[in-house]
């Protein structure tokens, strides 16, 4: 039995996955989607893997479709490439883009009272954020499309795929 199989249960027992963290132990993961709700993997680079890699890897999509196929989900997922921002770093111009609105903290009038830090807040989709707080700012994707298959783009120098996936993950 290999970590990321489980033992049929008993009668009566819920099946339990053995470990919520098995997507947590993958460092190399982190911090793009340890805490993301999607993993966005780009079709142009999957199709550029070695056949050996992308027969294991579109059987585990086939299992975990499989699994999941009585959930009601979506048809369809806007994605765009960007890059994450701090509200506070934005320009003018990424402000217009985003339809971003800024509100600076009112002025303290009253001379009796110490004046309070008040932040300057940001509204996105009608909702308000902090500087601190992120938003992704659209651009142009760098990686070509798939082009029907035809797109091929090499790995890095020096990686070789190997012969079977372990689930380890090379450092």
């Amino acid at each position: 039995m290999t970590n990321l199989d489980h033992a049929e249960p008993d009668a009566g027992t819920a099946l339990v996955p053995l470990s919520s963290d098995v997507l947590d132990n993958t460092r190399p993961l982190d911090p793009i989607c340890a805490y993301t709700q999607y993993l966005v993997l780009h079709r142009t680079l999957l199709q550029s893997m070695p056949a050996s890699w992308q027969r294991p890897f579109a059987a585990l999509l086939r299992q975990f479709f499989d699994a999941y196929r009585h959930l009601p989900q979506s048809q369809a997922y806007d994605v765009a490439a960007g890059d994450l921002r701090e509200f506070g770093e934005l320009d003018a111009a990424e402000h217009a883009l985003l339809g971003v609105t800024v509100t600076e903290p009112a002025g303290n009038d009253d001379n009796d009272e110490p004046e309070q830090a008040a932040e300057t807040v940001y509204t996105y989709r009608g909702e308000e954020f902090q500087r601190w707080e992120t938003v992704v700012v659209p651009h142009e994707d760098p990686v070509p499309g798939p082009n029907r298959g035809r797109t091929y783009l090499a790995p890095r120098p020096g990686w070789t795929c190997p012969n079977t996936i372990t689930g380890e993950v090379p450092l």
